[in-house]
């Protein structure tokens, strides 16, 4: 499988004519690398053919699927010296594009050792775009429901990518416990930057989480006759 990048030279938001144009960190270490394991594999100072002003084109060959590569260009501009750094997914398998924002979030959030997974027997596990009610299940526990995201324009590879909208629900046996909990998985989310997230045996990037509303607390879930507190976020994510 072969990708191909497409690498902009830019100042102040327009393209301009470098001098010279290669794969290269700030450490003159690699062009591009595996992120997370820092393997290697394209060395630096690697030439990258120019296409037009400002727009180079640089062919990566058989990256592996679900896999993230950090990817950094050097150039020269009126004697400058300009270094940009990419992060890059390679095309997830089929089966795996299926998995929702939501599952990518509470997995993220069972790492983050927030929540547990909800058959591990343990307190506070967080579902999917459910919440299960009834015996043998906690009356403590969380779930992710995908909601509406936002368009938020092209990716380096020039596909559409948007911001997706992502709810968190905390019931709990009491408000202040509820409370509680829900921020400390919204100080968690608050900290992730460019963070990889193992869903099955495929890595995503998770870039940023904002906040869309801050804590609402909901008061008791009537629809229960252990009438439970609720308490929800709204929050926006962007990932590969």
């Amino acid at each position: 499988m072969n990708a191909t990048l497409t690498l902009t030279t830019e100042i102040a938001n327009v393209l301009v004519d470098a001098g010279t144009f290669v794969l290269a960190d700030p450490t003159e270490t690699f062009g591009i690398r595996r992120y997370g394991t820092e393997t290697i594999v394209v060395a630096s100072g690697t030439p990258v053919p120019k296409i037009a002003d400002g727009v180079y084109e640089y062919t990566f060959e058989e990256p592996a699927e679900g896999v993230t590569y950090e990817i950094w260009t050097k150039w020269t501009y009126r004697s400058q010296t300009y270094y940009q750094q990419y992060l890059y997914v390679a095309t997830l398998q089929s089966d795996a594009v299926s998995v929702s924002p939501a599952a990518v979030l509470a997995a993220f959030l069972q790492s983050a050792g927030v929540f547990s997974t909800y058959d591990a027997d343990e307190a506070w596990p967080v579902y999917v775009s459910s919440m299960p009610d009834g015996a043998g299940v906690p009356a403590d526990c969380a779930a992710l429901y995908n909601t509406a995201g936002l368009f938020n324009g092209k990716t380096l590879r020039g596909s559409v990518d948007c911001r997706y909208g992502v709810q968190l629900r905390v019931r709990s046996s009491t408000d202040s416990e509820g409370w509680v909990k829900i921020n400390a998985a919204g100080r968690a989310l608050d900290s992730v930057c460019r963070t990889i997230v193992l869903v099955g045996e495929v890595e995503y990037v998770v870039y940023n989480v904002s906040r869309a509303t801050p804590v609402i607390p909901l008061g008791r879930d009537i629809s229960s006759q252990a009438l439970r507190y609720l308490h929800v976020l709204n929050v926006l994510v962007t990932l590969r």
